[in-house]
């Protein structure tokens, strides 16, 4: 699969759903996506869902491989199901591997992601109905 990294292009996205700058852009498959930060806990070999306020929904994110909720498992807006949560801000991201690093001495990772069809998004975190870890960041 191709990829393509562009800066600077465009300065937002928007859909139906939500508003929101994403720190940079990527192409996929001729197709433009917005990038975020993705925290992951590591199970054994295997990256999954951090698990936050009772999800009992726990993903695994195989690396460069899309991660979607059919269509009938996500709701659009602020509720916590429905939908695959990232940050927007590396510092939002930094500040859950700590948080799950003190609370539940869980070892995680940060990636740069893809994500496909934005969901709902705030100045800090962003819901969607997929996701592609595509490369991780070094604390």
């Amino acid at each position: 699969m191709p990829e393509r990294h562009l800066e600077n292009w465009p300065p937002l996205f928007e859909n139906k759903h939500c508003k929101f700058k994403p720190f940079d852009w990527t192409e996929i498959d001729n197709v433009l996506l917005p990038l975020v930060y993705k925290v992951v806990k590591v199970r054994g070999n295997e990256f999954v869902s951090l698990g936050l306020r009772r999800n009992p929904n726990i993903l695994i994110f195989p690396v460069r491989k899309w991660i979607k909720l059919m269509d009938d498992e996500i709701r659009p807006g602020i509720s916590d199901d429905g939908g695959i949560w990232s940050c927007l801000r590396r510092g939002g991201a930094t500040g859950r591997v700590k948080y799950m690093a003190e609370r539940y001495q869980a070892e995680t990772r940060i990636f740069i992601a893809a994500i496909e069809n934005p969901l709902f998004a705030n100045n800090d975190r962003i819901k969607s109905q997929g996701v592609m870890l595509l490369k991780e960041v070094k604390l």
